[in-house]
């Protein structure tokens, strides 16, 4: 958020540098507000009204003056100095005037704005952040963080939609672990369920007669002469895929894709397993094709939300 946010040359009678978008009238009804680099921004107080913080500070007696009307807040008699940066500052004070601001290119910034509308009770930025945070650019450039704040504000529907994003992490990566350390314990919890339960129903699944009866039934037999067979490769492959599928949560780098091979194409355990032959006929063990179409549907019937 850059632009429209630089300051101006204009002083205000204060001393300090005032915000562009933000400069001083003759209307008594103003409120000055000082941000932590002393840029001031001048504020119509009317427009303050849809913070509940404003309302109560504007509700307070004031020292009446006939000649203005009595029942709009006039001008506050001192600047007001606040905690916040003049960019977070600036998109707030745009919003509750109704004046364009910049769109949301990162979570910082989002974040930092949420949390100034929360202290000062604004429930309508709230409400049109909550719109857009979902939006493609934000939810992969930090899925973490976005479940954090999701979840803190209590968006469900939000929270599951940047929870299933996090399948493309590895949780117990350190690089993680400040973010983890944000979320309360129910919401920690939550997300390590969603990842730990698809790597065990994956498990589950591949272990399946129904979906894989010829690796996985005790009497194994060739389809075409009947020998009973070796099935190690299978259980080898079923291991590798297990654990692949624990690092890498989403499960796309069983399958590969985009000019990259996944396990099942390039590694030496699943090459192992399609090349398993009958000892005694020479037949394939595993029809690769019909295998891996299995295991891709296993892969998409786990639950991808929390």
């Amino acid at each position: 958020m850059t632009a429209g946010d630089e300051v101006a040359d204009s002083t205000s009678a204060s001393g300090g540098i005032c915000h562009p978008d933000f400069l001083p009238s003759e209307s008594p009804y103003q409120m000055c507000l000082v941000s932590t680099e002393g840029t001031i921004f001048y504020v119509p107080s009317y427009c303050l009204l849809g913070s509940g913080f404003f309302r109560t500070m504007l509700s307070l007696p004031q020292a009446p003056e006939p000649h203005f009307d009595s029942t709009l807040p006039k001008r506050s008699a001192e600047p007001i100095h606040t905690n916040e940066p003049q960019l977070v500052l600036a998109v707030v004070l745009k919003m509750m005037c109704a004046q364009p601001f910049p769109p949301w290119t990162n979570l910082d910034d989002v974040e930092s704005i949420l949390f100034l509308a929360e202290r000062w009770d604004i429930p309508f930025i709230l409400s049109t952040i909550r719109t857009a945070i979902t939006s493609s650019a934000l939810l992969t450039a930090d899925p973490l963080r976005l479940f954090y704040i999701t979840t803190h504000f209590g968006w469900d529907d939000e929270a599951r939609i940047a929870s299933e994003h996090t399948l493309d992490l590895s949780l117990f990566d350190s690089q993680h672990a400040e973010k983890l350390a944000r979320l309360t314990a129910k919401d920690l919890l939550a997300l390590l369920d969603l990842h730990r339960s698809r790597r065990l129903k994956f498990k589950e699944l591949l272990n399946s007669q129904d979906a894989f009866n010829v690796g996985n039934s005790p009497a194994g037999s060739c389809v075409k002469c009947g020998a009973t067979l070796d099935n190690h490769t299978w259980r080898d492959l079923k291991a590798a895929m297990v654990d692949d599928l624990d690092r890498n949560p989403r499960g796309d780098t069983l399958f590969g894709g985009m000019g990259c091979g996944g396990l099942l194409d390039e590694s030496a355990v699943a090459m192992a397993c399609w090349r398993a032959q009958c000892s005694y006929c020479k037949q394939e063990n595993y029809d690769k094709r019909a295998t891996i179409q299995s295991i891709r549907a296993c892969v998409q019937g786990l639950r991808s939300t929390v």
